[in-house]
């Protein structure tokens, strides 16, 4: 275990299989103490300034930014049993004041790399600087959303996000701008996009097909619930965390209607468009159901039904 420079590395034997992250960050706090105290002690017996202060540790982290392992180190009731041996870690201080931490702002995370893009978007991983955990930042431009009319789509998307807590639905779990950007701080999803998973295999088992429409299944019947339609239903927008658990992401196109109210808005992804999008008829929770079975027929034929390279010919197969 590295600490700070000039103190000598840390060597944590782990035995037992009941030893978590928690465990260890624990662990290296109360052993960087006693180094730092050691350090101090000799130095006040010879005469000496003491070189080292103490600082807050708040995480555990690889050495070659390894962020899906760092993400599990943040994950404190994982075991480490399941971790590789002779493992060389290092910490991660708190580089943020206690008047800091109290505003949420850009200077409250550490910009790691860019993991993302979308039309009007940049999604950073990023660390919390006071508490080392990782997360996800979607990054918007002010003056660009304003140009293409976005701007009250995202303000829907912030106030739909900050109603939802689900294991199958990214989390957000802070909102904040500046002058001339809006940034939300969500989950980070280790595993990918669904979109990537597919693209690699082709097509899935049926178990695992079987598995995966359970879940989002259950993140669309919360959302429904909860009067919210999601209509962007596509695997670019499914999400797999580190255990290999799925989550709904990107609500910018999601909409609150009452029972048996209807939207006439032309929106979503052409492969997973529902009838009553493309005759515009009126549409509501429905179409979300349309296009999860066009995602279940994707994982096992590897294509979503009715596609063609045309568009328009498309179009006239899925009505």
């Amino acid at each position: 275990m590295i600490l700070e420079a000039g103190l000598d590395k840390l060597c944590i034997c782990i035995e037992g299989a009941d030893k978590t992250c928690y465990w260890l960050l624990k662990e290296v706090i109360s052993r960087y103490s006693h180094v730092v105290d050691q350090h101090r002690q000799l130095c006040q017996k010879n005469g000496q300034k003491a070189r080292f202060k103490k600082h807050l540790i708040a995480a555990i982290k690889s050495t070659n930014n390894n962020e899906s392992l760092d993400y599990y180190l943040t994950l404190y009731d994982r075991p480490l049993s399941t971790l590789p041996a002779n493992l060389t870690l290092e910490a991660y201080f708190s580089r943020i004041s206690d008047k800091q931490a109290r505003k949420i702002s850009p200077e409250s995370f550490q910009l790691l790399k860019v993991i993302g893009r979308g039309g009007f978007s940049k999604v950073f991983l990023v660390r919390k600087k006071d508490s080392g955990l990782l997360f996800a930042m979607k990054l918007m431009e002010k003056d660009f959303i304003r140009q293409d009319g976005k701007f009250r789509q995202v303000m829907c998307e912030r106030k739909i996000m900050e109603k939802l807590d689900h294991p199958f639905i990214v989390k957000l779990h802070y909102a904040f701008q500046t002058e001339h950007d809006l940034s939300f701080v969500m989950d980070l999803c280790a595993g990918g996009e669904l979109f990537y998973l597919l693209h690699q295999h082709g097509r899935l088992t049926e178990d695992a097909a079987r598995f995966y429409f359970a879940e989002i299944l259950l993140g669309l019947e919360y959302l429904h619930d909860r009067q919210i339609v999601y209509r962007d239903m596509k695997p670019e927008n499914v999400l797999i965390d580190i255990d290999g658990h799925l989550k709904l992401a990107d609500f910018g196109l999601s909409k609150t209607l009452e029972d048996g109210e209807l939207t006439n808005s032309f929106c979503g992804s052409p492969e997973y468009m529902s009838p009553e999008v493309l005759i515009n008829e009126g549409h509501s929770f429905p179409v979300d159901f349309y296009a999860l079975g066009a995602i279940l027929f994707e994982m096992i034929t590897g294509l979503p039904p009715h596609y063609d390279q045309d568009r328009d010919t498309m179009y006239r197969q899925i009505v």
